[in-house]
């Protein structure tokens, strides 16, 4: 049900307002209708009628443009095109709201002066300028109360020159011929619209709440019911639509209710059924008698469905909504259902999955499809969050860090899906921290983050890890002559990185440097001959991403041949020497070189020279029983250092096999294990002994099982970027104690 109002001339009648509240009692074959609330004080469609006798509506607003104003002859062409719009209450300001539409319009002040107005529709945002109150209207024409903008508190909201009023309500003064603008006012009032009708009978109910309405009174049904009772001395046409009661003269009484049980049509002509009204007309023959006017419509059930409530962990919910009584609701093309006599239905629905499930809904009427709609189904969890951070050790790891669903498990990937992390989101709070290897190399690297719940993947983002640049030589340049000496190199790389340069494949450094915040960075070598050499440059940077690049110099000289072993090998380090005897060490180096044997301690035993051949050896006339580790070093101290190592060289014994190492075997070690990927180790002990797995620094890492046969074996799941010394123990403290030990197993570059 929805307001009508007028403006009048010169009319000098005390006048009345009716304000419609439905009240409903449930009938046969339907269920309890519901009244829409309104969010402000007036509603309705606003016409009014001026001296002329022109009738004038608001019309339908356009966004960004002047609310338009409608004039017609007559008062049903005006209320035709008059559009639903609502007005704040009495006590306090607030929006005037078109309600008619889908848009969410609202008048909105523009420009005020002394001969103009200007307001147009805009989206509503509930700023100062789509903020109107109330006025009294108090001159020589006509009484009663205005809106005004709060921007321009002295003029009220017109549509010409003369402030023509669009909403408010006023009456005229004697015999002025002032046009008078009648709407219904009031705390909440209720947009008197029924919904939920569905089929049988429903009840409106309208009170009379200002005293002085004169005049028949009519009461029309809305098109497509008819009038089933009205009690009180009305009268009821025959084709049921139209009931009349009292005289020209009669005197609503304020309080008075009007009530009326109207029935639906078996089929209605629509969904919206408008047409209806309540008034109080002096004269049935003049419109510029009639002193109040109401139009009321029926909204009747159409196809409809919700959810009452889901079971995320069951991936269930139960849904329900409303069709035609007796038809048949199928559920997304699987399921059925059959509605009531009232036109309800309930189904659960099962097997959804996390997030949005839509579920068409089809209505089927003797196996005609009638309806059709839409209905999404929520199994709300919480969306996966993430966000990168830095340690300030440039060695640590990027830290990922968020927010998930309780309890799920958080999964990392790099954009080709292979998993790089996994942790679990914290119980309570859905918290979830992890640390990601770096891709050891420049520039940014997005990964990939979803979350699993109960084994389901839901919820995937991209986070982009920005690691900044990769090291770059910009001199000296490839092939360049040096002559002996230091080495003048500059390059660029992440601000803040640090930069080590080496010879490539020793572990002596040649210089070190912090990339400068310019991303520049300048160092000057140790001595480096004029043989060739590859120089190496090593950049740790944030996340402990690390990046190199390589210059050559003098490539046509001479290579010096690096220091190797070749007895014992890795099977005479497995089998052990013979106690108590000599043992000769054998090798290949550069030609002419002199070779410094030192113990573990950097204790020097001996030298050997290199022959001719590039070939050494160097006897050691007792091994005693002793658990050897002995270095082989050519050019000890200087740029072109390398070294060649025996580690863990036992004493044969027959009463316990000792550990030792199978793989990586020195051919595996010399060219590195992939980076960020396991690898693994195995080997040979004495059956059924527990191995201690321990790091360089004694800290245990794991412990293995050898096998009946005198085989072991232990997998490293993800060997990181890191130069490994592991030690596999056996008999670990106690006078049986034997070592095996990979030492130096580095990333292959």
């Amino acid at each position: 049900m929805t307001t009508t109002a007028r403006r009048y001339g010169a009319i000098g009648l005390a006048t009345a307002t009716l304000v419609a509240a439905l009240a409903h009692a449930p009938a046969a074959h339907a269920e309890a209708p519901r009244p829409t609330a309104a969010s402000s004080g007036l509603i309705g469609p606003y016409v009014t009628q001026n001296e002329s006798t022109d009738w004038k509506a608001v019309g339908t607003p356009t966004r960004g443009a002047t609310v338009p104003v409608v004039k017609e002859t007559t008062r049903a062409a005006a209320e035709q095109v008059a559009q639903t719009w609502s007005v704040p209450t009495k006590d306090a300001p607030g929006e005037i709201r078109w309600v008619g539409g889908d848009a969410d319009l609202c008048l909105t002040y523009r420009a005020h002066n002394d001969s103009r107005q200007r307001y147009t529709a805009e989206f509503c945002d509930g700023s100062d300028v789509q903020q109107f109150r109330w006025k009294p209207i108090s001159n020589s024409y006509s009484k009663g109360d205005g809106l005004v903008a709060q921007k321009a508190p002295d003029a009220f909201v017109g549509s010409d020159n003369h402030g023509t009023q669009l909403f408010g309500q006023a009456e005229s003064v004697g015999d002025a011929t002032a046009a008078e603008l009648l709407t219904p006012y009031g705390s909440d009032v209720a947009i008197p619209t029924v919904t939920g009708v569905r089929s049988g009978t429903f009840q409106v109910e309208a009170t009379i709440v200002k005293a002085s309405a004169q005049g028949k009174q009519e009461f029309l049904a809305p098109q497509g019911t008819t009038i089933e009772a009205i009690p009180g001395g009305w009268s009821v046409s025959a084709d049921g639509r139209r009931a009349t009661r009292g005289t020209d003269t009669t005197v609503a009484t304020a309080g008075d209710k009007i009530r009326a049980t109207l029935r639906l049509a078996s089929s209605p002509p629509s969904t919206t059924l408008s047409g209806g009204h309540l008034r109080v007309q002096r004269d049935a023959t003049s419109t510029k008698q009639v002193t109040a006017f109401q139009v009321f419509s029926v909204e009747v059930a159409a196809l409809s469905g919700m959810v009452d409530g889901v079971d995320v962990g069951a991936r269930s919910a139960q849904i329900s909504g409303t069709a035609a009584p007796g038809s048949w609701v199928i559920l997304g093309g699987v399921d059925e259902v059959q509605a009531n006599r009232d036109g309800a239905w309930s189904f659960e629905l099962e097997g959804l999955k996390l997030g949005s499930n839509p579920v068409t809904l089809e209505q089927y009427e003797n196996g005609v499809k009638t309806d059709e709609t839409t209905l999404d189904v929520v199994l709300e969890v919480r969306p996966v969050s993430a966000a990168v951070s830095f340690p300030v050790d440039l060695g640590q790891d990027a830290m990922l860090s968020g927010a998930a669903q309780p309890g799920a498990t958080v999964i990392v990937t790099d954009v080709d899906g292979t998993e790089i992390a996994r942790t679990d989101a914290r119980p309570g709070s859905g918290i979830w921290s992890t640390p990601i290897p770096a891709p050891n190399a420049g520039g940014d690297y997005d990964v990939r983050i979803y979350q699993q719940i109960d084994g389901e993947d839901n919820g995937e983002i991209i986070r982009t890890v920005a690691y900044g640049a990769a090291v770059q030589i910009t001199a000296p340049v490839e092939g360049m002559a040096h002559d002996g000496g230091p080495v003048r190199m500059t390059g660029r790389g992440e601000p803040g990185a640090q930069v080590v340069v080496r010879e490539q494949g020793s572990t002596t450094v040649l210089g070190t440097k912090q990339v400068l915040q310019s991303g520049t960075w300048t160092l000057d070598t140790t001595n480096v001959d004029d043989r060739r050499h590859v120089l190496e440059v090593t950049q740790t940077g944030k996340g402990n991403n690390t990046t190199l690049d390589t210059v050559t110099l003098n490539p046509e000289a001479g290579v010096v041949a690096p220091v190797a072993v070749t007895n014992p090998d890795a099977a005479t380090i497995a089998q052990g020497y013979t106690p108590n005897t000599s043992f000769t060490f054998t090798g290949t180096a550069e030609k002419g070189k002199t070779l410094q044997v030192e113990n573990k301690y950097g204790t020097k035993l001996d030298e050997a020279r290199v022959t001719d051949q590039g070939t050494w050896s160097w006897t050691r006339a007792n091994m005693g029983t002793s658990t050897w580790t002995i270095n082989f070093i050519q050019d000890k101290g200087t740029p072109a250092e390398t070294k060649a190592t025996v580690a863990n060289f036992t004493p044969r014994t027959t009463a316990t096999a000792p550990v030792a190492v199978t793989n990586p075997d020195a051919a595996t070690i010399a060219q590195g294990y992939v980076p960020n990927t396991s690898f693994t180790f195995t080997g040979t002990a004495e059956k059924g002994k527990l191995l201690q797995i321990e790091n360089r620094y004694g800290t245990r890492l794991d412990a293995t099982r050898v096998t009946d046969r005198g085989t072991w074996s232990w997998t490293r799941a993800n060997m990181g970027t890191s130069t490994w010394t592991i030690n596999f123990i056996q008999d670990k403290g106690t006078p049986a104690e034997t070592q095996a030990t990979v030492l130096n197993s580095q990333p292959r570059r």
